[in-house]
C-alpha cells in the first residue's frame, strides 16, 4: 500500500505522538524514506515536540504523589493536614523571602513609575508665544534674496584686510 504526500502529512503528527497503529504506521514510514517534504516535516515536528517534553525538574507534584493519593482515596483516608502541607511547602524558607522581597520591591518600583508618569504628565509646560513646532514661517524668495545679498556685502567688506604693512586685496 501506497501513499501520498497528501495523506501522508495529516499522519506526521499522530505518528509522532505514537498513535497510529503498525498497519497506519508502516506505509507511512516507507513513504517517509522515500519522501524528503514529508521527512523534512517530520522532522521539524520532532524537533518541536522536543522543546515541550517536560523534564523531571518540571512536575508540578512531588513524585509518587498522585498514587499516595489514590492508595488512600481507595482505602476512605482522608490525608492529614501536616503530610499535605509537608507535600507543597516552598523548597526553603530562605527563598520564600527571597520571593517576597523582590515581589514587593517590584510593586514599590511600580508604583514609583506610576507617581513619576503623573508628575510628569500634570507638570507645566513653559509657555511661550514665539517658537511652535507647528508653526514654521517660510522665507519669501525677496527675503532670501536680501538675506544673501548682505551675506555678500560682508564679505566683500572682509575682503580688504590689512596684512602686515600694507593693505593686500584677495
Amino acid at each position: 500500500m501506497t501513499i501520498h504526500c497528501n495523506d501522508a502529512l495529516p499522519l506526521v503528527g499522530s505518528y509522532l505522538d505514537g498513535e497510529l497503529s503498525e498497519a497506519q504506521a508502516a506505509p507511512l514510514r516507507k513513504h517517509l524514506l522515500e519522501c524528503h517534504v514529508c521527512r523534512n516535516s517530520a522532522q521539524d515536528g520532532k524537533t518541536l515536540k522536543r522543546w515541550f517534553v517536560r523534564s523531571a525538574s518540571d512536575e508540578l507534584a512531588p513524585r509518587g504523589f498522585a498514587s499516595r493519593v489514590a492508595q488512600q482515596a481507595f482505602a476512605g483516608r482522608r490525608a492529614a493536614a501536616v503530610e499535605v502541607e509537608e507535600t507543597f511547602a516552598p523548597v526553603g524558607e530562605e527563598s520564600g523571602r527571597v520571593f517576597s522581597f523582590v515581589l514587593k520591591l517590584t510593586a514599590l518600583a511600580a508604583i514609583a513609575l506610576f507617581a513619576l508618569s503623573l508628575v510628569l504628565r500634570f507638570q507645566a509646560l513653559p509657555a511661550t508665544t514665539g517658537l511652535r513646532a507647528d508653526q514654521r514661517n517660510q522665507p519669501t524668495l525677496e527675503d532670501l534674496k536680501r538675506g544673501l545679498e548682505q551675506l555678500n556685502a560682508k564679505d566683500d567688506a572682509g575682503l580688504v584686510r590689512q596684512v602686515g604693512h600694507g593693505e593686500e586685496r584677495r
